[in-house]
């Protein structure tokens, strides 16, 4: 197995992935300092954002925060969210799309037509047009509505595929022939369920993690947080800030910077990327070994 070498970077991305999230940031500071100017060989004051230096790796933002700590300190919430929203759906689609494997009933019903009228619809115009609901913006439980609107969303899709896929294997002729042999429900449970649904549940774990990441970091360079603050500046108007910093957070407010601060946004952009990249990567090894063995 790991002479394959889609198994060795497999791995290997995952490695870094938490080794970086979650090991890194133990060697940084939690508050990150802005750079208030730096001074040039003339004794010039040179004000931030700074580029790509040894002394900045991957530059600064507008305020002088370092963007490479910003990375660090961020991708333990980034990967614990996506986690979290992946594996709530999972809990969810998975009893479902198992209950409706006959496609018959009040459930069958229900995920299909969700299925069926959530997937004509952009799943990122959903989710911004629920966080702009007046109701959402002013809750104090805002951060949790979202997170589990976003869950609920695409639950109909997986269970639907859930459904399907169930439905055709308990088709299969040597299925069938378990109950004809008078096998019990549990048996059958164990022994043939769990190894048919098992490796179709951990490659789609994978792809979800790879959407949600990547819905994340739309919804962050579109200035949607998922947890926000009001502020009312002196002048009479009102600001958002962000309360819970994410590789898609950093995105925010990013567009001006794009032609001549470039690696403002490419630092998120490229630590979203790596990780979609390695979720895929994890999928499509998931998906050979379990071809393999089966």
């Amino acid at each position: 197995m790991m002479k394959n070498p889609i198994y060795i970077t497999a791995i290997s991305c995952l490695f870094l992935l938490f080794v970086f999230c979650f090991i890194l940031p133990i060697w940084f500071p939690s508050d990150i300092e802005g750079i208030v100017f730096l001074t040039n060989d003339e004794g010039d004051m040179i004000f931030p954002p700074f580029p790509p230096s040894s002394e900045f790796w991957l530059g600064t933002d507008s305020l002088g925060h370092d963007m490479f700590q910003q990375l660090v300190l961020n991708g333990q919430n980034t990967l614990l969210l996506v986690f979290l929203i992946v594996i709530l759906r999972f809990m969810i689609a998975v009893p479902l799309g198992y209950f409706a494997r006959k496609k018959t009933g009040f459930i069958f019903w229900t995920i299909e037509k969700s299925h069926h009228y959530l997937s004509a619809l952009p799943v990122l115009l959903l989710v911004i047009l629920f966080m702009n609901l007046a109701i959402v913006e002013a809750s104090s439980m805002r951060m949790g509505l979202v997170i589990m609107f976003i869950v609920v969303i695409e639950v109909g899709r997986l269970s639907y595929i859930l459904s399907n896929d169930i439905h055709l294997f308990y088709q299969k002729p040597y299925y069938e022939a378990t109950k004809m042999i008078g096998s019990t429900f549990w048996h059958r449970f164990k022994k043939y369920d769990l190894r048919h649904i098992g490796p179709t549940l951990a490659v789609m774990f994978m792809l979800e993690l790879a959407k949600v990441m990547l819905l994340i970091g739309q919804l962050g360079f579109l200035s949607m947080f998922i947890s926000q603050q009001w502020f009312t500046l002196e002048g009479g108007g009102i600001e958002i800030q962000n309360r819970f910093g994410t590789w898609g957070s950093l995105l925010a407010d990013t567009r001006d910077h794009i032609r001549h601060e470039f690696w403002i946004p490419l630092a998120p952009v490229i630590a979203i990327t790596f990780a979609m990249f390695t979720f895929h990567l994890c999928a499509e090894a998931l998906k050979k070994y379990f071809s393999k063995n089966n």
